[in-house]
């Protein structure tokens, strides 16, 4: 990958980090403050604010995993890795060229597209569904 290449990756991953920090750090506010403001007694509230409050959390985590794969791939550019299959480099290889097609679209991508498919098909039949799944 040209020098020019990298560093128009790394000022677009300077913005997402930046992006998701502020978003995480104010949601994190945000979520205290509602919390405190919407103690209720009524169970129906105190379901939907549970709710609420999970969907919330989940949102959270996924961006403070998001903000650590950017804050890797920022780290993966200054240590001269960036672009590299993360996996094909644990499994012995010297590492797959992750394409810039996909880094376009996932600019914090750690894997190459062949070895992501194969760890979410192993995950998927590690984990699979329930036999009712489909009358929930």
């Amino acid at each position: 990958m040209k020098e020019a290449q990298i560093q128009q990756y790394d000022r677009l991953l300077a913005r997402m980090e930046q992006t998701v920090s502020s978003r995480l750090s104010g949601k994190i506010m945000q979520d205290t403050q509602d919390g405190l403001r919407e103690v209720s007694s009524d169970e129906f509230d105190a379901a939907a604010l549970s709710e609420a409050l999970d969907v919330a959390s989940m949102v959270g985590l996924n961006d403070a995993k998001t903000l650590e794969a950017v804050r890797n791939a920022r780290e993966k550019i200054r240590t001269g890795v960036f672009g590299i299959c993360e996996m094909s480099l644990e499994n012995g290889g010297k590492g797959h060229v992750i394409a810039q097609e996909r880094l376009k679209v996932i600019p914090h991508a750690e894997n190459c597209i062949d070895c992501q498919t194969k760890a979410e098909v192993r995950q998927i039949k590690a984990k699979p569904l329930p036999p009712d799944w489909f009358t929930r």
